[in-house]
């Protein structure tokens, strides 16, 4: 049931989508929204100074430290993973060696101009999209002027940059630049392991009739009475159905998979080549096997203090198995007609049953929203529904 409006209100929202009809106000509220995430950002950084220098908890955050004293390591020609706890890929200590040559906050900044670069690559894809959408400057202020985006980035944690790379994969295959796509998108995996997510959503988008389920289930008449036998040859032609279909690969999934698979593997080639296998393990696989029962928002964090010293192998599967299928699911199910909102719901389910969530981690869904809500309809159900759930979510960590 919809949200019944006055004629007041009706005139005001065509008055309102008038407005914004308008190219000097649609420039006007575009400039306004940029000034104040400059604005915003800067009485933030000044402040996590002063909290610096003057509170025993610190604005800056920890990581921000381990990324720096790696780059510090780089710049004397040794190996960034000399750094303990630094479980990263290179590039990211690569990026922070100007710490120490123009101002040891670059990295801050860098992470915040790369705020404002992902929030035009959002409004590129909306207006893609959503050709007719002129509030788009609206939409993008969900992500530049969120205070979890501004205060994750002013701490110092690179999570923009996976949401950078993830965002050009989109906006390029939409271009039909599929190298490109490839590129950011072997990129991406190589920057932080979970966009690998993403693999299932995109092959989709590029043929809407990869992994057909008409195809997938069109079985074969079977003459057998016998009904267990029966069974047991559908599941056996559902299984060769299924990977017959998976190899029906058109050119735009054949240049993508092959281009983005060989970035990624050239890089770690290129990586593991320099610093060996303890690149490997600190940039993929510690991450794999990673078990954190502090400062953890997972579900499974009590279960994972309570068996922490037993080193259960049963946990992790636990763990693993609903996330899967979850991140699976919204792969195949909404990849073909909403991509963001495939991706978003992916990004959401992967994050919600992992068995280690830490805060920049939700900054991964935000890039999204602005994209998806302009195909969503909120009813007053909805709306209830929503703000219950973020209610909830915030005497949760109260």
């Amino acid at each position: 049931m919809g949200i019944g409006i006055t004629e007041e209100q009706s005139e005001a929202f065509k008055q309102n989508k008038g407005y914004f009809n308008d190219i000097n106000n649609i420039d006007y509220m575009k400039k306004i929204i940029y000034f104040l995430g400059i604005l915003i950002r800067v009485i933030t950084y000044y402040y996590g100074l002063w909290q610096d220098n003057n509170l025993n908890v610190k604005f800056t955050d920890i990581d921000y430290y381990v990324f720096s004293d790696a780059a510090k390591y780089v710049l004397n020609n040794k190996s960034p993973y000399n750094r303990y706890t630094y479980r990263y890929t290179p590039l990211l200590a690569y990026l922070m060696i100007p710490n120490f040559i123009i101002n040891f906050s670059f990295g801050k900044f860098l992470f915040s101009s790369i705020d404002f670069l992902v929030s035009i690559i959002i409004i590129k894809i909306i207006k893609i999209k959503y050709p007719e959408t002129k509030n788009y400057i609206l939409y993008a202020s969900l992500w530049l002027l969120n205070p979890l985006v501004i205060t994750i980035s002013l701490r110092g944690n690179a999570d923009c940059i996976p949401c950078l790379l993830v965002l050009l994969t989109v906006l390029f295959i939409y271009q039909k630049k599929i190298y490109l796509s490839a590129f950011f998108y072997g990129l991406s995996v190589n920057f932080k392991i979970y966009p690998i997510i993403y693999a299932l959503p995109l092959m989709l988008y590029l043929n809407k009739n990869y992994l057909n389920k008409d195809n997938i289930f069109q079985l074969k008449q079977i003459k057998t009475e016998d009904r267990c036998i029966n069974k047991i040859k559908n599941i056996f032609y559902i299984i060769r159905n299924f990977f017959k279909e998976l190899f029906k690969l058109n050119s735009d999934q054949l240049k993508f998979s092959l281009f983005s698979f060989t970035t990624f593997l050239a890089l770690n080639i290129i990586f593991y080549a320099i610093y060996g296998y303890e690149f490997l393990y600190e940039s993929f696989i510690y991450h794999l096997v990673r078990q954190d029962h502090k400062h953890n928002f997972s579900l499974f964090f009590y279960i994972m203090y309570l068996t922490i010293e037993n080193n259960s192998k049963i946990i992790p599967l636990i763990t693993f198995i609903p996330q899967f299928i979850l991140v699976a699911l919204f792969g195949f199910k909404y990849a073909k007609l909403n991509l963001e909102l495939s991706m978003f719901l992916q990004t959401l389910s992967f994050i919600a049953l992992n068995k280690v969530i830490t805060s920049q981690y939700f900054i991964w869904c935000i890039p999204f929203l602005p994209i998806i809500l302009n195909s969503i309809t909120l009813n007053k159900t909805n709306l209830i529904l929503i703000f219950c759930a973020v209610l909830l979510f915030i005497i949760a960590k109260v």
